[in-house]
C-alpha cells in the first residue's frame, strides 16, 4: 500500500497545567490541520485554573484525561499510554501547530522507515517578538548560536523533490547522540514518532522536572536516526507562564548532570567510547549552575564549582570563579559595558 493511499492515524498528546488562556487556541490549532487527528488527547495535570472548564467546551471531540499534579513527566507518559494512533506528536498547551504538521511528520516516517523520531524548525510569537517567522531555534538552543549552519549536527540531507512525494520539505537525518551530549537541540513539541518506537525508547523520566525531555530524546538517540523538518511546523509562544521558568535557578543544569551519568547505565558502550566528551559536558553544566546561583547563594555555588574541576576547561573553571566571587557592583558594571560595547542580537 503506498503512502497515499494508506490513512495515517496521528493522535496528538498534550500535556495541560494551569493554561486556561492558551489550551483553546492549541486545540483549534490541531482542528486546523491538514490531516484530521485521529485522536487529540489532553492530560489535565492538576491544574487549579479554569483549564477544566475550557475544556469541557470540545465535548467528546476531544478525550481529556485528569490527573492529580504528578509534573510533565508523568502527563506526556499518561497521555502516550492512552494513545492509539500510528503516530504520536507532542503538543505544549500554549503552542500551535501549523496547519500541514501533522501530515507531514506522518508522511516521513511513513516513507522513511529507519528514522524513529522527526522534529521541525520553529517560529516563536509573544509581546517581545517583532519578527514572527524567523527560524527560532537559533535563538532558544544556545549549541546552534555558533553555527552559521541551519542544525549543523546531521550528517545527511534529502532535498525536496518529486521524488520524496509532493509537499515534503527538505529532510536532514542521521544519527546525532554525540551531538546531543553538548546540549539538546530537539524541540519536544515539535516531535513525532511511531507508537511502536515510543515502547522500545522507554517511558520519560518521572523523577526529573525541567530534564525529563531532553532525558528521553538524547535516550531515545540511541535506538538510530532523527529526522529535522527545515521548515517551521509550530509556532511556539513566548510567555512569562512557561514551564521552564518555573524551576529553581541552578535546576536543569544539575539535571542534565544526572541525564549525562545515565548514559553509562542506558548504554555502557557508548558511555565508555565517549567518555571523555561527557565528562567535559558534566564539568560545564556544574559551571553553568554555579553561574546561575552564584549572586545570590555563594556558598554553594563554589560547592558547585569545585565538582565541575575534574575534566574542567582551565579557562572555563577560571571565568567561572570569577563570576561567583566577583563583587556584586563590579558584575553590574560589566555587563552594562557588555551591553552597550556589544549589539544585541535581532529577536525574532
Amino acid at each position: 500500500m503506498s503512502v497515499m493511499q494508506k490513512k495515517l492515524t496521528v493522535s496528538v498528546v498534550i500535556p495541560a497545567y494551569n493554561c486556561e488562556s492558551t489550551i483553546r487556541q492549541t486545540i483549534e490549532s490541531c482542528f486546523a490541520q491538514t490531516l484530521p487527528c485521529h485522536e487529540i488527547i489532553v492530560v489535565d495535570d492538576g491544574s487549579t485554573d479554569s483549564t477544566a472548564k475550557v475544556l469541557l467546551e470540545f465535548g467528546n471531540t476531544i478525550r481529556v484525561i485528569h490527573q492529580e499534579n504528578r509534573g510533565l513527566a508523568a502527563a506526556r507518559n499518561l497521555g502516550i499510554s492512552r494513545a492509539s494512533g500510528d503516530y504520536i506528536a507532542w503538543l505544549d498547551a500554549d503552542d500551535l501547530a501549523e496547519p500541514p504538521r501533522f501530515e507531514i511528520q506522518s508522511r516521513v516516517l511513513e516513507r522513511y522507515r529507519q528514522l524513529i523520531l522527526v522534529h521541525s524548525e520553529f517560529t516563536a510569537f509573544g509581546a517581545a517578538i517583532s519578527n514572527t517567522s524567523i527560524p527560532y531555534s537559533p535563538t532558544y538552543y544556545p549549541v546552534l548560536r555558533t553555527s552559521e549552519t541551519q542544525h549543523p549536527f546531521y550528517a545527511h540531507e534529502l532535498l525536496a523533490d518529486s521524488n520524496q512525494g509532493p509537499g515534503l520539505p527538505a529532510i536532514l537525518y542521521g544519527r546525532i547522540t554525540t551531538a546531543l551530549i553538548r546540549g539538546n537541540f530537539v524541540h519536544p513539541p515539535t516531535i513525532m514518532m511511531r507508537r511502536a518506537d515510543f515502547k522500545k525508547a522507554g517511558p520519560l523520566d518521572e523523577s526529573m522536572q525541567s530534564g525529563c525531555d531532553y532525558d528521553f530524546i538524547l535516550r531515545t538517540s540511541l535506538h538510530g536516526e532523527f529526522g529535522y523538518l527545515r521548515q517551521p511546523l509550530l509556532r511556539y509562544r513566548i510567555s512569562s507562564m512557561q514551564m521552564s521558568g518555573r524551576f529553581p535557578a541552578g535546576e536543569t543544569m544539575l539535571e542534565n548532570v544526572r541525564i549525562l551519568e545515565k548514559l553509562g547505565s542506558v548504554d555502557p558502550l557508548f558511555y565508555s567510547e565517549h567518555r571523555n566528551l561527557i565528562a567535559r559536558r558534566i564539568s560545564m553544566s556544574f559551571f553553568d549552575a554555579a553561574r546561575q546561583i552564584g549572586e545570590s547563594r555563594r556558598g554553594p555555588a563554589l560547592a558547585l564549582w569545585y565538582r565541575g574541576l575534574n575534566n574542567a576547561d582551565f579557562g572555563a573553571a577560571v571565568r567561572t570563579l570569577f563570576r561567583i566571587l566577583a563583587p556584586r557592583p563590579l558584575m553590574h558594571v560589566l555587563r552594562g559595558i557588555k551591553h552597550h560595547l556589544i549589539p544585541a542580537k535581532q529577536t525574532p
